[in-house]
């Protein structure tokens, strides 16, 4: 590979259900979901790849889950505690590469250019960082390595789990041609059945047709010069000042937007907030985001008139946004990827004079113990102030 730019995109797999699994010895080759186990209502967060051959995926409400899989084993997840390990094994991570951009608890972009006099190859340099993360944390990921992040991504998404799969640059046209539509972050199902419908079964048969017809088709989006500059992406976020904090999952495949996504939402807003937290911040400002099938993208955000770092204050808050949005803009049926980001943050200069002081000082204290003890020892319960 040419020394121009390299970057890697890291994913750890199937996160959650694998921390279980390395954790609890019983559950190493079940079907595990991560989620609350039926009758209670819910949606599915993750699960481990044996519970993925019962059709079972990610915002799946957990009760069509157990039908799929009845010996399903159901575990409540420790967002807390996952955050703790994700933050140790990107730490050890970030040492292998000039720049890391993590996108969320259990991915990253890094930057490896100009790193080969270090290693052999970068065939090599993916299998140190993969033996690391394995031999630290008893964990696996996979690795896809390219000159572009979006290619990087895909490459590590067909290389999953516990691989590495490295595009050279003179293959890149190859690969890129003959890979699904359907393999594309920027192509939603509804556009991808549309452009199948037309014969476009591959990328390199987009450029059978005219781009004025696929644009009226399938959206702007697909025009030629905003695939070129998003396959080509290069770009790194390397503030040195944090601004913002933000979390996104896209799901396996685009679902309803129902009451039963408020536990996943509650998973990220806790992500969210223990990130606050650790760093001494309160976020003043809360964006919630929505992707739809279409692949149009909507945000809503709200100013609090008080900075926060509760769980429970920005999951409501988010779920509200969220379904605002879908009242009042989106135009698709369903929802192919909801995100959250908070920003407006001010130093936590908290003091015994503060109105809610008592509240931050208990949120910090269940911190301080599931710290110490290394788990979720002390679980936090969420309010749902939904408006009836």
């Amino acid at each position: 590979m040419k020394e121009d730019r390299v970057i890697a995109h890291l994913d750890l797999d199937s996160f959650f259900a694998s921390i279980e699994m390395r954790d609890n010895p019983e559950l190493k080759d079940q079907p595990v979901i991560i989620g609350r186990k039926p009758p209670a209502r819910g949606v599915v967060s993750t699960c481990s790849y044996e519970a993925r051959k019962y059709g079972i995926k990610s915002a799946m409400p957990v009760s069509t889950a157990q039908r799929l899989c009845p010996k399903a084993i159901f575990v409540e997840p420790r967002i807390d505690y996952y955050n703790k390990v994700s933050k140790e094994i990107f730490s050890l991570v970030e040492r292998y590469s000039v720049f890391m951009e993590k996108t969320g608890i259990d991915e990253a972009y890094l930057d490896l250019t100009g790193l080969i006099p270090l290693f052999h190859s970068y065939e090599d340099l993916a299998k140190e960082i993969k033996e690391q993360v394995y031999k630290n944390f008893k964990l696996t990921c996979s690795i896809g390595v390219s000159c572009s992040k979006v290619i990087s991504k895909i490459a590590s998404d067909r290389c999953k789990p516990d691989g590495i799969l490295i595009i050279e640059k003179d293959k890149l046209n190859d690969f890129i041609n003959f890979l699904p539509i359907s393999a594309f972050p920027f192509i939603g199902k509804k556009s991808s059945e549309s452009l199948k419908k037309l014969g476009i079964i591959y990328f390199k048969d987009l450029f059978q047709y005219d781009l004025g017809f696929l644009i009226n088709k399938v959206g702007s989006f697909i025009s030629y010069y905003y695939l070129k500059q998003f396959l080509h992406e290069t770009s790194f976020q390397q503030n040195t000042t944090q601004k913002s904090y933000s979390t996104e999952t896209t799901f396996d495949e685009d679902c309803k937007f129902s009451d039963e996504l408020f536990n996943l939402i509650s998973q990220m807003a806790s992500e969210l907030a223990l990130r606050l937290r650790e760093d001494n911040y309160k976020a003043s400002v809360i964006t919630s985001k929505i992707r739809d099938e279409d692949f149009e993208t909507y945000q809503k955000q709200i100013t609090l008139s008080e900075p926060t770092f509760d769980d429970n204050v920005i999951a409501n808050i988010a779920f509200e946004n969220m379904e605002n949005l879908l009242k009042s803009k989106v135009k698709g049926e369903k929802v192919r990827l909801i995100g959250i980001k908070l920003s407006g943050l001010v130093k936590d200069n908290s003091n015994l004079f503060d109105t809610n002081v008592k509240k931050d000082i208990a949120i910090k204290k269940v911190d301080e113990l599931n710290k110490k003890f290394g788990k979720n020892i002390v679980q936090k319960g969420f309010v749902w102030r939904k408006k009836v």
